[in-house]
């Protein structure tokens, strides 16, 4: 499993969910693939997103979890 975590504090410039474009979307698949070929690895994989947003005392205000983000 290959994890992208994304961190923003507060939301006036974007979530976090926002910051995986399509161009960060491609990257994250295409380094996930050079390390499966790189190790050789046979098996199924996903890429999951865990993006947090903190408040302005730095203490997180949400956590989501997007499981199999490439499907």
């Amino acid at each position: 499993m290959f994890v992208e975590v994304r961190t923003r504090v507060g939301e006036k410039f974007g979530t976090p969910e926002e910051s995986i474009n399509r161009n960060k979307f491609n990257k994250l698949v295409k380094n996930a693939e050079a390390y499966i070929n790189f190790r050789n690895y046979k098996g199924k994989y996903r890429i999951d997103a865990v993006c947090i947003v903190l408040d302005e005392n730095k203490k997180p205000r949400r956590i989501s979890h997007y499981k199999s983000i490439t499907s």
